[in-house]
């Protein structure tokens, strides 16, 4: 047994390096750096001389720390909308399965068709919320009634224009609605039974992704996400209540003069743009024998751009009026999936139209 003076401690792997070393025979470890990377202006005959064979590993350690991992396989599903040659081959599309409920999701397409009725698993747990919270049967025929009158609606909207709870609602639409995740109306919910892509007076209910361009102080105006405090979630019953009785504000699902959306990047149904000449747009007829667009749905080329611009505008002079703050005024818009610039089809042009 022996005494050390000094102990050294680290909190990190040490750096490594793996070098090319062979051992012949019984004799000492021998490195052979020199017969594997050149030196200089060589010979051709260096690259035809044997050398030990040295294959470096094919990753090196992601972490400076050890960790424990679960070597478990991922579990993947392919994209079935994805129509390219060899796309069951294709390692790259590939996604994570959705973590998500029973409620039906319907990513869109021209000729897949559309769920008509609900899942029956939401059926038996309406039913049986029903049976122990009475009121909640009132909620669920204010929700029918309004799909009744209007087949697509957004979730803030039914929120803002019923103020029943968040938890309720998500009792409730599922029953009445499949959810639209992408396409012209993606993010909305759509009524079983109604096909918006066979009905062309349905390009009122398609939604706008409006986004908020940067400029000298819009982001004093404006909120941002910068300006929110990402703190650990606070799962008491008392903030749970609050968020489900929140407040939807007006300007977050329908835009009319005198508002400015709540934040920077806002959904809206181009039905709930209370524009003249937004409404103007979408009231002409498409053309005889346009069929549905992937991306557009029943509008016109350019349509979004359009509408952007003149929502921006709006947004600029309510700003500059309460503010009086600089801007300029840039003619760019965020692009988003439903763009379509470069399009060539016969349809008939917003600038057409009007």
């Amino acid at each position: 047994m022996g005494r050390v003076s000094s102990i050294y401690k680290f909190e990190a792997m040490c750096d490594f390096q793996y070098m090319p070393v062979q051992r012949e025979g019984s004799g000492p470890v021998k490195c052979h750096l020199e017969s594997v990377i050149p030196s200089g202006l060589d010979p051709f005959e260096f690259l035809t001389q044997p050398s030990p064979l040295f294959i470096l590993p094919p990753f090196f350690t992601r972490s400076d720390k050890p960790n424990n991992y679960a070597y478990t396989d991922k579990r993947y599903y392919l994209d079935k909308t994805d129509q390219t040659p060899d796309a069951d081959d294709n390692i790259h599309n590939r996604t994570r399965s959705l973590r998500k409920g029973h409620f039906s999701t319907y990513v869109f397409s021209l000729t897949n068709e559309l769920p008509t009725e609900p899942h029956e698993a939401n059926i038996a747990i309406i039913k049986g919320k029903i049976a122990h919270f009475p009121q909640l049967q009132d909620d669920y025929d204010t929700v029918k009634k309004l799909f009744d009158e209007r087949p697509i609606w957004s979730f803030n909207l039914l929120k803002y224009m019923t103020n029943i709870r968040s938890s309720s609602l998500k009792l409730i639409i599922p029953c009445l609605g499949v959810y639209m995740r992408k396409g012209p109306w993606k993010m909305v919910w759509t009524r079983f039974g109604y096909d918006p892509r066979k009905d062309p007076a349905s390009r009122i209910y398609q939604t706008l992704d409006f986004r908020v361009r940067s400029m000298a102080g819009i982001s004093s105006m404006v909120t941002t996400r910068h300006e929110y405090n990402y703190k650990k979630v606070n799962r008491s019953l008392k903030s749970e209540n609050a968020e489900d009785y929140k407040e939807i504000p007006k300007a977050s699902v329908i835009f009319e003069p005198g508002l400015v959306p709540t934040q920077r990047q806002a959904y809206y149904q181009y039905c709930d743009i209370k524009l003249p000449e937004v409404q103007e747009l979408i009231s002409a007829e498409p053309a005889p024998g346009y069929l549905c667009h992937q991306t557009r749905g029943w509008l016109p080329p350019n349509t979004d751009q359009v509408c952007r611009d003149l929502i921006f505008k709006c947004v600029k002079e309510t700003l500059l009026a309460s503010h009086n703050a600089d801007f300029k005024f840039e003619e760019g818009s965020s692009d988003d999936e439903g763009s379509d610039y470069e399009d060539t089809s016969t349809a008939a042009t917003v600038e057409e139209i009007v």
